[in-house]
């Protein structure tokens, strides 16, 4: 038998994927693998597969899929895009003339946004760059302007009141999670334990 896996693992997450999905799952693995550390930080995706190229990451969680030379990649879970918006009732319509919260201009929404709006019959994109999760939630309750996000990192918000949930149609609801490295980085050690936790646990939900 080999060595338990050890040293330093370099992780990175879009920002509603860490807290809802990567923390629990670091808390397990950090159970399993004591003499692992790890090191987590927070960004887009597209900043994040860079990062995973360069070497900066062994690997991250982003929005997919993807099709990279450079990256694998393995779809995780599925997520509710949903808009976001003040408190109280609202129509559609109305709310999506209000500029639009987002983690940073070029972030992953914005081409599923811009589908969705040209559909609902506005055609201009008010995009304004609005830093962390907390921001945008606190912008969007004080009416500043809306956004779209996934379901499970606005659920606590809702039910504290602090903001209106509305469903989208489906051909823009859906948005897919999943889990890059690099090609050239070999899967064993504590990577390699980490990608066989998360396949475990997606064998599990399915299961379930």
């Amino acid at each position: 038998m080999g060595h338990p896996p050890a040293g330093m693992l370099r992780l990175g997450a879009i920002e509603t994927a860490a807290s809802s999905y990567l923390t629990p799952l670091l808390a397990e693995y950090r159970l399993c693998y004591p003499e692992v550390q790890h090191l987590l930080i927070t960004g887009g995706t597209h900043e994040l597969n860079q990062k995973v190229i360069q070497h900066e990451l062994h690997g991250a969680l982003i929005y997919g899929p993807i099709d990279h030379p450079e990256l694998n990649y393995m779809k995780v879970y599925d997520e509710e895009l949903v808009l976001i918006a003040e408190p109280g009732t609202h129509k559609m319509h109305d709310l999506l003339r209000k500029p639009m919260l987002f983690f940073e201009v070029g972030c992953t929404h914005r081409e599923q946004a811009e589908a969705f709006l040209k559909d609902q019959g506005v055609h201009t994109l008010n995009v304004t760059e609005y830093g962390t999760l907390d921001t945008i939630m606190n912008g969007v309750s004080e009416g500043i302007g809306v956004s779209l996000l996934p379901r499970s990192s606005v659920t606590k918000a809702e039910g504290r009141g602090e903001v209106t949930v509305l469903s989208l149609p489906d051909p823009y609801r859906r948005l897919e999670v999943g889990f890059v490295h690099s090609r050239s980085e070999h899967l064993y050690g504590a990577l390699g334990a980490l990608v066989q936790m998360i396949t475990n646990q997606k064998t599990r939900t399915i299961k379930e």
